[in-house]
């Protein structure tokens, strides 16, 4: 589901030269959010490679589309995402997990070449898609104790859905 979504993201931000970075994020993110969600356990060697990767095709892109404000923003955004999710991640004492924190940059910096909305919707939204499973779960389950989950699926869903659809029109139904 999730990599359909990361399609979709690719399909309706248009095909530019960035396209080659998304495809391989939608590559490596689904991976690295299926290992997170079964193992609990997120590879320092996979968001390295996701991170290397990311940036070397965002360079092409800024290369080939003589872009370099996208450029910019994009590590400007990814930069921002990743500074927020560690302060988050100091004050609540290790959520989301620092191989998460360290994910978020390149899923920041994906969404700061869509713009600044994009990035704002990017980091509220796996929180509030976390929330809503995890109520759904502990509703449906009638558990008192959810136990751990993992955040990369919520990182990664809620960054695709950011991308592909307008920004923030999700606060209206909340």
């Amino acid at each position: 589901m999730t990599a359909g979504m990361w399609f979709g993201a690719v399909l309706l931000a248009g095909g530019d030269a960035i396209l080659t970075a998304w495809l391989a994020l939608i590559l490596l993110c689904v991976w690295a959010a299926w290992i997170d969600h079964f193992t609990l356990r997120f590879p320092l060697t996979l968001i390295r490679l996701t991170t290397a990767v990311g940036l070397m095709f965002g360079a092409f892109a800024v290369a080939v589309d003589q872009d370099p404000a996208a450029g910019g923003r994009a590590l400007l955004a990814g930069m921002l995402v990743f500074a927020f999710n560690l302060a988050f991640a100091i004050v609540t004492r290790g959520y989301p997990g620092l191989a998460d924190v360290r994910l978020s940059f390149i899923l920041g910096a994906a969404l700061g070449w869509v713009g600044w909305m994009n990035v704002l919707s990017g980091m509220l939204l796996p929180n509030v898609l976390a929330l809503v499973v995890m109520l759904w779960v502990k509703l449906i389950g009638r558990r008192k104790d959810l136990g751990e989950f993992g955040f990369a699926p919520f990182l990664v869903a809620g960054t695709a859905l950011a991308i592909a659809v307008p920004p923030m029109w999700w606060i209206v139904w909340i």
